[in-house]
């Protein structure tokens, strides 16, 4: 159970369950509730923004940040309604990425990087770029649980490490 690692090793088993999370969500949403705006955005934009987060903070200062295009055009952020929508099927390829993404970004980290200033914004360490994440997506998670149990569905379970 213990390791040398063993900061990183409870970080990376609490994330897994947030990924985990929000493919469910994808999976749970039915295709009539996917492009509802109700909320003021689409659905599926809540999701993609949730994971866009992981490509904007789990990358090494010197790649410069793009936001998505996953062939519509640009993924807009949250204070701009996109005048096109994006299928599960590409939501769930985009999620696959972001999951590799936050495997490379912990792979290269130890615990004592765990406490190092980030590339990205000094003011935050390594630790607190996987926390703030693993923050910021269970917060959509919620939000698209609620979203649903508006639409009249049922959104999935809670799944926590070791439930």
């Amino acid at each position: 159970m213990f390791n040398d690692e063993l900061m990183l090793s409870i970080l990376r088993r609490q994330i897994s369950p947030t990924f985990h999370m929000i493919a469910d969500i994808i999976d749970t949403c039915p295709d009539s509730l996917w492009n509802d705006s109700r909320s003021g955005r689409p659905f599926w934009q809540q999701v993609l923004h949730a994971l866009i987060g992981i490509q904007f903070w789990f990358r090494e200062a010197s790649e410069a940040f793009v936001p998505p295009d996953l062939g519509q055009g640009t993924i807009p952020d949250l204070d701009q309604v996109p005048n096109f929508t994006v299928d599960k099927d590409i939501v769930r390829a985009y999620l696959q990425t972001m999951r590799s993404r936050a495997d490379a970004f912990f792979d290269s980290l130890n615990d004592e990087a765990l406490l190092v200033n980030s590339s990205i914004y000094d003011k935050y360490t390594n630790a607190d770029l996987i926390l703030r994440q693993i923050r910021h997506i269970q917060h959509h998670v919620g939000y698209c649980s609620c979203l649903l149990r508006i639409g009249g569905a049922k959104p999935p379970k809670w799944i926590g490490y070791a439930e």
